[in-house]
């Protein structure tokens, strides 16, 4: 699958999503009670979905960098693979940036 392709994908998951919401929010059928703001409603469904989709693809990559990381030890570690290694520290903080910012936990640490 092309990024164009799975970026248009991913917009149509988005949509699809808040568009199940915001149908939810604005039924009679269940209506929210006095002092519930829709909105927000929508918004903190989104983001909490968000974060647990992306939750997965960030579980996905710090097992990735791990996984190199342990089989560069293997092969010689930080003598033999030095700027590999710097590198796989790199990712592994930046995906630790990421999490903190959008406020998706480590796994298994909620």
């Amino acid at each position: 699958m092309s990024e164009r392709d799975a970026a248009r994908s991913s917009d149509a998951e988005f949509e699809t999503v808040l568009r199940n919401w915001i149908e939810q929010a604005l039924s009679p059928i269940g209506k929210f009670g006095d002092g519930t703001d829709s909105a927000k409603w929508v918004a903190a469904q989104f983001c909490s979905w968000w974060r647990q989709s992306l939750g997965v693809s960030l579980d996905d990559a710090d097992a990735s960098a791990s996984h190199l990381s342990k089989e560069l030890n293997q092969l010689g570690g930080w003598q033999s693979h030095g700027e590999a290694m710097e590198a796989i520290c790199h990712l592994q903080d930046a995906l630790a940036d990421i999490r903190r910012c959008v406020g998706v936990p480590v796994e298994g640490c909620e």
